[in-house]
């Protein structure tokens, strides 16, 4: 593994780079989704999987200005399918182990925390 040090909005590859991009609790962190997406997208080879862990639901905040929706694979990743899509509820301050305590994520008001777990497979 190389690590390298780039904005999201950026990435510093060529395209179709990549047969696997993983996106663990950094999407919310961004500065631009749309252009992360879009580097995401072009980076990745056709067929290729990009896997999403990210915490929606929340109101933005300083450190995670993006808001990401509940609806996010549908409708923000058109080039996209959806291999699998799991959402989870926050039980209070350990987010991020919602899934691993697999609690069902309940639809109702606009900010309810969860956590997405996603395998996109792009087009």
């Amino acid at each position: 593994m190389e690590y390298c040090l780039a904005p999201a909005e950026k990435i510093p590859f060529p395209d179709c780079s990549f047969d696997i991009v993983s996106s663990l609790n950094s999407l919310d962190h961004v500065d631009d989704l749309h252009e992360a997406l879009s580097e995401i997208s072009r980076i990745l080879v056709p067929g290729g999987s990009f896997l999403v862990e990210v915490e929606f639901g929340h109101r933005p905040t300083d450190t995670e200005p993006v808001e990401i929706p509940g609806d996010f694979a549908g409708t923000l990743l058109p080039g996209f399918d959806v291999v699998l899509n799991q959402r989870f509820a926050s039980p209070g301050e350990r987010v991020h182990s919602a899934y691993l305590e697999a609690v069902p994520y309940q639809e109702g008001r606009r900010y309810r925390p969860g956590v997405m777990v996603l395998h996109l497979a792009k087009r």
